[in-house]
């Protein structure tokens, strides 16, 4: 591993808090070390300013490499069964409600919950970024990937 290649894998160890021994140019940012939302966004901030590479095309198809940070409430049905949830239990405490409807109201909390981040990542399609295409971005000075067409809305 050149000296560059070890900058980079040790920049992304940094970032994920793991040792740089058990990365390899084939680790995938993602998949295999879990960044994901703004911890992506901060990194690849961190690595431009460092490393000085064009990364518009990385930016204009960033939703097809990482999601939003938090539970990505991504289905309005999700939404209202949270809100819903807490309607219940702010009714309950203010005794317009028998405090026995809060029980129904954790069941949906947790559902809109449990449902809403999954269906926000579950069947995301994404493309796989490796410590590789980072090497080869601070090598070249510009995003290595070429993407078919852009994303739509973004």
């Amino acid at each position: 591993m050149n000296e560059l290649a070890e900058q980079v894998t040790a920049m992304v160890a940094e970032a994920v808090e793991v040792s740089a021994a058990g990365l390899s140019p084939a680790s995938r940012l993602l998949e295999d070390l879990g960044m994901d939302g703004d911890d992506a966004v901060e990194f690849f901030q961190a690595f431009e300013a460092r490393f000085s590479p064009d990364l518009a095309p990385l930016y204009r198809n960033w939703s097809r490499h990482f999601g939003p940070e938090g539970l990505g409430f991504s289905d309005i049905r999700a939404n209202w069964a949270v809100v819903g949830a807490l309607g219940v239990f702010v009714a309950a405490g203010a005794g317009l409600l028998p405090v026995w409807s809060a029980g129904p109201g954790v069941v949906g909390l947790v559902g809109g919950c449990v449902f809403g981040s999954a269906q926000g990542r579950k069947h995301r399609p994404h493309l796989a970024i490796t410590i590789g295409d980072l090497v080869a971005a601070a090598e070249s000075g510009r995003w290595p990937l070429a993407y078919s067409r852009p994303v739509a809305g973004g």
